[in-house]
């Protein structure tokens, strides 16, 4: 249980902040301005992160068992 938590603050800390950095170049570089730029990123980045913690604790999990 601790380490879970331990794990998603992790990427909580590490992995949200990275999504976001590289949506907003993403959204730079395919010329999205004002809401439609903040609105990408923000779904974006929720999605990217919630993929990056299912994906590590899974690894995790998977570590664990063998």
């Amino acid at each position: 249980m601790l380490r879970t938590l331990m794990i998603t603050l992790a990427t909580l800390v590490i992995g949200l902040p990275a999504s976001v950095a590289a949506l907003v170049g993403l959204a730079r570089l395919s010329g999205l301005k004002g809401g439609s730029a903040l609105f990408a990123v923000a779904i974006g980045s929720c999605l990217l992160w919630t993929l990056l913690l299912f994906a590590v604790l899974w690894f995790t999990l998977r570590k664990a068992e063998s």
